[in-house]
């Protein structure tokens, strides 16, 4: 791990008034402290830390920092076993560059505070040519953080060197495995040309004398005995960082681990995504959420709205005010979402 780019979140968080709030989120994901958060005393303070970041959010939405994912295209080269993908019905695409260049210039109008823009949707980003180019465009116009999820099979050749050289900020390799168990997984990616491939990659940012991007390997297990050591006994040397973390549950898919089994299954709480996290389909549609992936509700349409006019319409405070008063069950989307349990330490 590189202890400078550690000290660099650390900084930012300071900055940005957010070093309390991290640390009480990553104390209460330790066990057996995770168990305070279905007491009633917690549930009690913890409403009105929810209420009050809502009310100031309704007081100042500017001031709100938001992360906007692009999806670049939601063609994929993998068929992991517990994506939704299988279950996705809308067209597959590649985003247009003049739709794209609209929502960024649309973004740059905006006044929005965006904390990054994740190149991501359910596709793989390096299937898009025009990945770098639309990094570049990012950089050169909004300056913020940019990053992308990918399952780095074509993380190699010139496309590596043109995302080492496109200004991105941070690249999440997906690597659910190790050897056959990963390709079982990844449905037939080879683990060891995705081995080589980040190797090369992490090797080629060295010789150019890159510090960033700063790059993670994220793994996402489907059974309880995964062996967590021998994972990052191997990865831990070659990459910056590694993230591990069980299977989601998705809407309307089946999960190898049991929803009741899934971690932090307490009282439902607000989505903290609804007031900061914008969700846009590479046909330009504003989706719910990062959920929504067949599209099953459209707030908004880019190619005839605005960013603002969307993200502060009545369809999204219509759902926020839903959220505010625990009616999930009224949105069939949000209705069993695993992430309304999760958000029982979010909003801190």
């Amino acid at each position: 791990m590189r202890i400078d780019y550690v000290f660099k979140k650390i900084r930012d968080h300071i900055t940005k008034g957010t070093l309390v709030s991290t640390l009480i989120k990553r104390t209460l994901r330790i066990e057996p402290v995770t168990k305070i958060i279905n007491t009633l005393p917690y549930n009690s303070i913890y409403r009105r830390v929810v209420d009050r970041e809502i009310i100031k959010f309704s007081r100042s939405p500017l001031s709100k920092s938001v992360s906007i994912n692009i999806e670049n295209t939601n063609a994929c080269n993998a068929n992991c076993i517990m994506c939704p993908r299988e279950l996705m019905t809308r067209r597959i695409g590649y985003m247009d560059m003049e739709l794209f260049k609209k929502i960024i210039d649309d973004i740059k109008k905006s006044n929005l505070s965006v904390k990054n823009i994740c190149l991501n949707g359910f596709g793989e980003p390096l299937l898009d040519p025009l990945l770098p180019e639309r990094i570049e465009y990012i950089k050169r116009e909004l300056g913020c953080d940019v990053i992308f999820f990918t399952n780095g099979s074509l993380l190699c050749g010139e496309m590596a060197v043109q995302i080492l050289n496109s200004g991105i900020d941070e690249i999440n390799i997906s690597l659910n495995g190790l050897g056959k168990e990963y390709e079982r997984i990844m449905g037939g990616l080879s683990y060891k040309k995705i081995s080589d491939n980040v190797k090369n990659f992490m090797k080629k940012r060295g010789e150019l004398g890159l510090e960033r991007p700063f790059v993670y390997i994220s793994c996402v297990y489907i059974h309880k005995d995964f062996n967590k050591k021998q994972f990052l006994d191997e990865w831990k040397d070659i990459v910056d960082s590694i993230f591990i973390t069980p299977a989601e549950k998705w809407s309307d898919s089946e999960d190898d681990i049991p929803y009741e089994e899934l971690p932090y299954k307490f009282k439902e709480w607000p989505c903290k995504r609804l007031w900061e996290n914008i969700w846009i389909a590479w046909d330009g549609k504003v989706h719910l959420c990062c959920k929504d992936y067949d599209g099953k509700m459209i707030m908004g349409d880019l190619k005839r709205e605005s960013l603002s006019d969307i993200w502060f319409g009545n369809k999204f405070q219509n759902i926020r005010k839903l959220h505010q008063k625990n009616k999930f069950e009224q949105i069939p989307l949000c209705k069993g979402c695993g992430n309304l349990v999760d958000n029982s330490i979010q909003w801190w």
